[in-house]
C-alpha cells in the first residue's frame, strides 16, 4: 500500500535496539512526566493512530476530570492520614522526587481541594493520594472492561512465541489539564511551615484514571492489530504475539516503535525482551507450547511458605489471612474451576470477619478453614496447571439424571432417538446407579444425598465419561450452586470437591440444570425464571430478510438464539427451552446441523470461530468489525485480509434487536459501526492474492489486492 502509514515503522534498518528502548536505560524521570502531552506526539496520534476527538483533546490539552457536579468553590481540606504523618522522612523523599520531575508543583495559595497522603506496605512502602473521601464522590462513574487473561488468550495457538513490556510509571505520563489541577492538591508541612501542591499529571486512585488510561492506549491497539500483530494489554502491561520467533521479534519492535512515536515511555530492564514460549504476563506463567498455564514457582513458593505460617499460627490478622487467599485466587486460570472450591471457607471466614472487626483485626482459624489450608499446602503442586482453551477432544454431549429419596439414591442417563433433536422428543432412559442409603445417610439433608448420588454416578461413571461434555439434571436447587461456588457446610463443601477432581483427572466438563420436581419425563416445559439471558440479540427480520439475499443456501439452524428470537425452527438456546434443540450450542457437532446462521455475542466470537474450525461446519458467521477487540486477528489474521476460512464476506450496518431482559441498548437498532457477514465451510484453503476479491480485504480494496 503506498500511502501506508505504517511502513515506516517496519523500516529494515530501524529497529528497538537503535531507537534505544530495550538496550539503553531510559530516564525514569522527567522523560516520564507527562510525556504523550509532548509537542510532536499529536501529528502520530491524529494521522497515524487515528484515535477519538476525546483522546485527542486529553494528549492535545491534558485530563480535565469528568465532574458530575463541580466542587464548591471554597477550598476543602481532609488532613494527611496517621500513617503518613508516622513516616515524615519516606514522605518528605518522595515529595522531593515527585517535585524534581515535574509531576507535581509547589502552588502560592491553597488548591480548591486538597487531598490527604498515605503510605501504604505491599512488596516495598509507598506514597498514595487518598481520593475517596472528596474527590472522587464527585466524578461520574466510568465502567471499564479490561482485557484480562481470559479475553486475552483468544490468540495464543499452539507453539507461538511472546514478549512483555511495562510502560514507566504509566499514569505519570498523562498530563492533567491546568485548568483542573487545582482540584488535586496536597499539603505538607515543610520546615514548620504548610506547603501546597498540586499534581501535574494523572495518578493511582482517582476514579476514572483505570478508564482513562484503558482508552488511551486503545488506538495503539487497534493499529497494532491492523498490522496483523497480536496484541493485548491490561492498562500498562504489554503482550506481543507471533507465530515464529523471527515473526514475534518483528511484531514486538512495530509495537514498541508504536508506543514511543506516540511517546509513551517503556520501562527498561522490566518484561520479556526476547520471544520466548515459556514466560510470565501478569503473574501467570505462560506454557506455549502446550498451552497451558501455571503458577509461577515464587510465587508458589510463597503461598506454601504462607500456608505454613498459617498452620503453625492458627490465630492471625484478618488482612493476613485475606491476603494468603488473594494469593490464591489470583492463580484461578493455573488452577481452573476447582479454584473457587479450594478456597470457599477461607473466603467465609474473612467475609464474616471482616464485617465484625477491622482489617487490621485477629481472626481464629476454624478447623474448617484450616482443613481447607492444610489440603491447598499439599495438593497445589498437583493441581498447578490448567489449559488455556478449554475444547473437549470429542464432541459429545451425555445426559444423565440423578435423585435421591429418603430410602436411595438414583441415576439415568437420558437417551433420545437420533430423529429427535428436541427435548419434547420420545425418549427412553438407562439405569446408570440405584442403591439404598445407609442408616446414617437417611439422616442427612436431601442436598447431601442428591451430591451423594452426583458423587458415585461420577465415580462409576468417569472412565467411559472421559473427554466428554455430561449434562446433569436434577431437582434440587442448591446443587447447581454448590457444584459451581461450594458450600459452607462442610460435608456438602467435601462431596462437591470430591466431584470436581474426578472430573478434572479424566478431563470432564460437567454442567448441571435444574427441573421441576413434578416433571417426570426429565422434559425441560418453559424457560425457568432464576436463568436470565442478558445476550439475547439478533438481526432485525428486515435486516435478515436482506442477509438471504447473499447466502448460498438458507440457514437449516440458528446457533444462538431464543424462542423470541431465532430466524430457524431448529435453534440452540443459552438458557432451557421446550422448543430449542439444545442448550449451550458449543455442546454440538455443528457440521451435523446444514447450514447454520451464527450471530454470537461478541464475547463468544472467538470460541465460535474456534467450533467452526474443530467442527468442520458450514454456514454464515455475523461479526461486529472492531479491529480493536480481541477476536479481531481470528477474522483477519493480517489485519487487513480476511481469513481463507471465509469464502465469502458482505459487510453491511444492520439494525439489531434486543430480547427483553436486555437492559445494554448497545446491540440494539441501527448499528452506527459495520458488521461482516462471513460465509464459511469449515475447511482453511490458501488461494494467492491474484484471485481474492476485494471483500476478502478489509480496506474494500488495497494495492495488494487489486494488482
Amino acid at each position: 500500500m503506498a500511502n501506508d502509514p505504517g511502513i515506516g515503522l517496519l523500516h529494515p534498518t530501524l529497529g528497538c535496539a537503535e531507537l534505544g528502548i530495550w538496550d539503553k536505560p531510559i530516564s525514569t524521570n522527567p522523560a516520564v512526566t507527562g510525556a504523550i502531552g509532548r509537542s510532536g506526539n499529536l501529528h502520530f496520534w491524529k494521522s497515524i493512530l487515528k484515535a477519538s476527538p476525546e483522546v485527542l483533546r486529553v494528549v492535545q490539552f491534558g485530563y480535565k476530570l469528568p465532574f458530575k457536579s463541580f466542587p464548591p468553590p471554597c477550598s476543602t481540606s481532609l488532613s494527611n492520614n496517621k500513617s503518613a504523618l508516622l513516616d515524615r522522612s519516606f514522605v518528605d523523599e518522595q515529595l522531593f522526587l515527585l517535585e524534581s520531575i515535574g509531576c507535581i508543583s509547589v502552588s502560592s495559595t491553597p488548591p480548591q481541594i486538597i487531598l490527604p497522603l498515605s503510605v501504604v506496605m505491599s512488596n516495598k512502602k509507598r506514597l498514595v493520594v487518598d481520593a475517596s473521601r472528596n474527590l472522587n464522590p464527585l466524578l461520574v462513574d466510568k465502567h471499564v472492561k479490561l482485557s484480562h487473561l481470559e479475553l486475552a488468550n483468544d490468540n495464543l495457538t499452539p507453539n507461538c512465541f511472546m514478549t512483555t513490556s511495562d510502560l514507566e510509571s504509566g499514569y505519570h505520563q498523562v498530563p492533567m489539564h491546568p485548568d483542573h489541577r487545582k482540584y488535586l492538591g496536597i499539603q505538607w508541612t515543610r520546615h514548620g511551615k504548610t506547603t501546597y501542591f498540586v499534581w501535574n499529571v494523572l495518578f493511582l486512585r482517582i476514579k476514572t484514571a483505570v478508564h482513562l488510561f484503558t482508552k488511551l492506549l486503545r488506538p495503539h491497539i487497534a493499529f497494532c492489530q491492523s498490522y496483523g500483530i497480536p496484541i493485548s494489554i491490561y492498562i500498562d502491561d504489554q503482550r506481543i504475539l507471533g507465530d515464529t520467533e523471527i515473526i514475534c521479534h518483528m511484531n514486538s519492535n512495530f509495537a514498541a516503535i508504536s508506543l514511543l512515536m506516540a511517546g509513551w515511555v517503556i520501562k527498561p530492564g522490566k518484561g520479556i525482551k526476547l520471544p520466548t514460549q515459556y514466560g510470565t504476563f501478569l503473574g501467570i506463567d505462560h506454557d506455549l507450547v502446550n498451552l497451558k498455564y501455571y503458577i509461577p514457582q515464587n510465587k508458589l513458593t510463597s503461598i506454601l511458605h504462607l500456608a505454613s505460617n498459617l498452620l503453625d499460627q492458627r490465630r492471625v490478622r484478618i488482612k493476613t489471612l485475606a491476603g494468603f487467599y488473594g494469593k490464591i485466587s489470583s492463580c484461578r486460570l493455573a488452577l481452573g474451576p476447582v479454584c473457587s472450591l479450594l478456597t470457599r471457607s477461607g473466603h467465609n471466614l474473612i467475609s464474616s470477619a471482616a464485617t465484625a472487626s477491622s482489617w487490621d483485626g485477629w481472626v481464629t482459624l476454624t478447623p474448617h478453614v484450616l482443613k481447607e489450608i492444610h489440603h491447598l499446602s499439599t495438593s497445589l503442586s498437583s493441581l498447578n496447571g490448567w489449559p488455556i482453551h478449554v475444547i473437549s477432544n470429542v464432541i459429545s454431549h451425555r445426559t444423565f439424571s440423578s435423585d435421591a429419596s429418603a430410602s436411595g439414591i438414583g441415576a439415568a442417563e437420558i437417551l433420545c432417538h437420533s430423529s429427535s433433536h428436541n427435548h419434547s422428543g420420545s425418549c427412553v432412559s438407562s439405569m446408570a446407579l440405584s442403591r439404598p442409603l445407609t442408616e446414617w445417610e437417611r439422616t442427612t439433608s436431601s442436598t447431601f444425598r442428591e451430591l451423594l448420588a452426583i458423587k458415585e454416578l461420577v465415580i462409576r461413571s468417569a472412565p467411559s465419561w472421559s473427554n466428554n461434555i455430561i449434562l446433569l439434571l436434577c431437582d434440587n436447587e442448591n446443587v447447581s450452586r454448590i457444584l459451581a461456588k461450594g458450600s459452607k457446610v462442610r460435608s456438602l463443601q467435601g462431596l462437591a470437591m470430591s466431584i470436581h477432581l474426578t472430573c478434572r483427572s479424566h478431563f470432564i466438563t460437567l454442567q448441571s440444570l435444574w427441573l421441576p420436581r413434578s416433571d417426570p419425563r426429565i422434559a425441560i416445559a418453559d424457560h425457568l425464571s432464576r436463568f436470565f439471558d442478558l445476550q439475547d440479540w439478533g438481526l432485525s427480520h428486515l435486516s435478515y430478510l436482506a442477509l438471504l439475499e447473499v447466502l448460498p443456501y438458507p440457514p437449516t439452524i440458528d446457533l444462538f438464539a431464543s424462542d423470541s428470537n431465532t430466524k430457524c425452527r431448529s435453534f440452540f438456546s443459552k438458557t432451557p427451552s421446550v422448543f430449542s434443540s439444545g442448550v449451550n450450542a458449543f455442546s454440538f457437532d455443528w457440521s451435523q446441523f446444514g447450514f447454520g446462521l451464527c450471530c454470537p455475542p461478541p464475547n463468544l466470537i472467538a470460541s465460535s470461530i474456534r467450533h467452526i474450525i474443530f467442527t468442520q461446519a458450514t454456514g454464515v458467521l455475523i461479526a461486529p468489525l472492531w479491529p480493536a477487540a480481541s477476536f479481531w486477528l481470528l477474522l483477519c489474521p493480517d489485519g487487513i485480509h480476511f481469513s481463507s476460512l471465509f469464502t465469502h464476506i458482505y459487510i453491511g450496518h444492520p439494525t439489531l434487536r434486543s430480547g427483553l431482559q436486555v437492559t445494554s441498548s448497545f446491540l440494539s437498532g441501527h448499528t452506527p459501526f459495520p458488521f461482516g457477514y462471513f460465509i464459511y465451510n469449515g475447511f482453511f484453503f490458501d488461494p494467492p492474492f491474484s484471485v481474492l476479491k476485494s471483500s476478502h480485504c478489509y480496506l474494500l480494496g488495497c494495492n495488494k489486492c487489486l494488482s
